[in-house]
């Protein structure tokens, strides 16, 4: 199941990312 956070985690990342580009 460590994957599956760590997996998670690198999308909240990428998403938060993608938010800040936009702004």
């Amino acid at each position: 199941m460590l994957l599956a956070t760590q997996l998670e985690r690198v999308f909240i990342l990428r998403d938060k990312g993608h938010d800040i580009k936009l702004t």
